[in-house]
């Protein structure tokens, strides 16, 4: 994604593969990001260091963070968060159910 993108409103945005917010202008709103990536695949984000809605991570698949972000909340409920060495910041709370796994 490129250019710019606005989520002032209260949507609820869900990607199912590769996301990258190079160079986006990118404005926050109050609804949700779910990452949902499928069975058996890798898929790679990176937020280019935007301050983004709340993370949902729920997919059988691992999502690969190749850039860092900040968020008011993260939710890992199903599949693989492989943080990869990048910077996060939540500000509220973050949920790492039983049937996600986190790795750094």
């Amino acid at each position: 994604i490129a250019g710019g993108l606005s989520n002032s409103g209260n949507y609820d945005i869900t990607f199912k593969g590769d996301v990258v917010f190079n160079g986006l202008n990118y404005t926050k709103g109050t609804g949700t990001i779910t990452l949902a990536p499928p069975s058996a695949t890798t898929t790679q984000v990176d937020f280019d260091s935007e301050t983004i809605e709340d993370v949902f991570i729920d997919g059988a698949g691992t999502v690969e963070l190749t850039g860092g972000f900040t968020t008011d909340s993260l939710t890992c409920t199903e599949g693989t968060l492989d943080v990869n060495a990048q910077d996060i910041t939540v500000v509220g709370d973050m949920t790492v159910a039983a049937g996600c796994t986190v790795e750094e």
